[in-house]
């Protein structure tokens, strides 16, 4: 009986101990999801964003997504995880993350109009990615764009050196 107690102790410290390690040697970087949202900007301060650009803003890196299209989803984590890699670089223009689902249809007319290249046939497509240069008065030049799933090209419109 006296044995038993002591394994039993003895097994509940050594769980507290290991519980307790687990927490100190933890990476914080894994506890935060990758996820759109996590990055998504509002679709009021994106649209004004996109409709007055600042007089010093050269390009702009913009990400279009449906937070119920699947193939988003299949992209989130490598997507979010290499976006939040490349905003802390200097080189980088800003990112817009718009979720597509957020932004009302009126919206959406703006967004392809001043966008021309977004909108082939009058329709925005998701997983879409776009370097996008001012031209002034709120209508902007696609340098480079992507719609799809294609890792490989989609590092190429965001994470070229692009200025």
């Amino acid at each position: 009986m006296k044995n038993r107690k002591y394994i039993l102790n003895f097994g509940i410290c050594m769980l507290v101990f290991l519980l307790a390690l687990l927490l100190l040697f933890h990476d914080n970087k894994h506890q935060t999801r990758a996820s759109y949202d996590n990055i998504a900007t509002s679709p009021t301060k994106g649209l004004k964003i996109l409709g007055q650009p600042s007089v010093d803003q050269k390009s702009l890196i913009l990400v279009l997504y449906k937070n119920d299209c699947k193939y988003c989803k299949k992209i989130e984590k490598p997507v979010v995880q290499e976006i939040q890699k490349l905003k802390g670089e200097n080189n980088k223009p800003p990112f817009l993350v718009l979720n597509l689902n957020s932004v009302s249809p009126r919206q959406k007319v703006m967004l392809s109009k001043n966008i021309l290249a977004l909108a082939p046939n009058q329709r925005l497509l998701t997983p879409t990615f776009a370097l996008i240069k001012s031209k002034g008065n709120g209508y902007w030049q696609t340098l480079k764009l992507y719609s799809g799933t294609d890792l490989a090209r989609i590092k190429k419109v965001i994470g070229d050196n692009n200025d």
